[in-house]
């Protein structure tokens, strides 16, 4: 049920609003509603395209670490992977400041 307070052309409640008003808040409403489902549809589809996104990083990241071991060996990756690391939090940190 929706329960709407004031018709925002009138400032009459529903229960005081003609048929052609409340005809046009219905219409209004429906209007929204389909503007919002666009937007989800739109965010859903962003959403579906990062998920890609990510998981050719995923498969990039995993090629290049097994290139890295089997080039320079395991010290090689495992420093590798602690600069990575280090440079990483340096980054959060500048973006986490940067927001304060």
């Amino acid at each position: 049920m929706i329960h709407v307070n004031h018709n925002k052309h009138t400032g009459r409640s529903l229960n005081q609003m003609t048929a052609d008003e409340m005809y046009d808040l219905v219409t209004e409403l429906k209007d929204a509603v389909s503007k919002e489902r666009n937007l989800y549809r739109d965010l859903m589809v962003d959403h579906e395209e990062l998920l890609a996104v990510l998981a050719e990083q995923d498969i990039e990241i995993d090629v290049l670490r097994s290139g890295l071991e089997n080039f320079g060996g395991e010290e090689v990756l495992q420093n590798t992977l602690k600069a990575v690391e280090a440079n990483l939090d340096e980054k959060v940190r500048g973006h986490n400041d940067s927001k304060q």
